[in-house]
């Protein structure tokens, strides 16, 4: 059996196929732990995997959701520009957190 890490966004369009790859290497023996900001955390519970918060000070939860609306409330080059800084610093925040959120769960192990 093979300990396996998913990082993906909160965001319903990866959390979906994601959670359904998990649940499927679940279902073939593996473990299999998500690591995602909190809002990230019901979607992956309820598809019976467990899960790691990571970039809490980052992204507190709600986070998601302000995304969305800012995004909303954008238009033209500015929705470039608003997505390219949430998407620099989810990366940042992953490269930052999830080593050592790895390490702690075990995965891989």
């Amino acid at each position: 059996m093979t300990h396996f890490g998913i990082i993906c966004p909160a965001a319903t369009g990866h959390l979906n196929p994601m959670t359904t790859l998990g649940y499927e290497l679940q279902r073939r023996g593996h473990r299999v732990t998500v690591l995602g900001i909190e809002d990230a955390q019901p979607k992956v519970l309820a598809a019976g995997l467990e899960f790691q918060v990571i970039g809490k000070s980052d992204f507190p939860k709600g986070a998601t959701k302000d995304l969305f609306t800012q995004l909303g409330n954008l238009s033209g080059f500015k929705v470039l520009q608003y997505t390219i800084k949430w998407i620099t610093k989810a990366a940042k925040m992953s490269l930052r957190d999830a080593p050592e959120a790895i390490k702690a769960v075990g995965i891989g192990v």
